[in-house]
Order: C-alpha cells, then structure tokens, then sequence
C-alpha cells in the first residue's frame, strides 16, 4: 500500500445511462494497477448526508486494495448521478477536481437492445 495511510480524495465518477457500458468501466478499472473502486455502485452521494458514506466506502476499497504504488486515482460508479441536481452538488463541494466519466448511448439503439 502507499505510505500514506488516508485514501486520496476521489478522482473520478462513472456515471452514465442504461447500457452505456459503465459497468464494463468498473470492471476495467478494477483490473487496472493505478485505481481503487468500489466492487458495486456507490450511490450515496446523492443522498442528503450522502458524502460520508462515499468517503467510508472510499476508506475500506483502499484498506482492501493491494496497490503498490503512490500514483493511485480513487473512484466511485453511480449511473444516476448524473440526473441529481443535490449529488452533483455534493461533488462540486467535496471533490471539485472530480473527473466525470459519463457514459452516453444513442436512445434508438438503447431501446432496442433491451428487446434483443
């Protein structure tokens, strides 16, 4: 683990609609040697008292990591975030380094995939 025992402040959030391959992100960052995710979706943020519970998430995917090196981006997957006005908020006051990456699909191949 890095020297320092405290977790980095959040780097990025997955977010992103139905489909739009955020959870093949979350599995493509986990297998990555330079970031920390929670296993599942870590929606709190959007929640009035949300960001704690993000942080404490946080805490214990960076006590369970085996990540050897200094140079560690720490992340979080909400799909819905994106349509929270008081999550987005939350972010902007707590991480506004915070890298959004949002995954889009086109609403015609979105429908159609979930009868194929």
């Amino acid at each position: 683990l890095p020297s320092d025992p405290t977790p980095p402040n959040l780097s990025f959030l997955v977010a992103g609609y139905p489909k739009a391959g955020t959870t093949s992100l979350l599995y493509a960052f986990k297998r990555h040697n330079q970031t920390i995710i929670p296993s599942h979706e870590v929606c709190a943020v959007s929640s009035k008292r949300g960001f704690s519970k993000v942080q404490r998430e946080l805490e214990e995917a960076f006590a369970a990591s085996t990540i050897v090196t200094d140079v560690v981006k720490v992340g979080v997957k909400c799909p819905q975030t994106i349509s929270s006005p008081l999550g987005l908020q939350h972010l902007q006051d707590h991480a506004p380094e915070l890298k959004l990456i949002i995954g889009l699909r086109h609403p015609v191949k979105l429908f159609a995939s979930y009868f194929n």
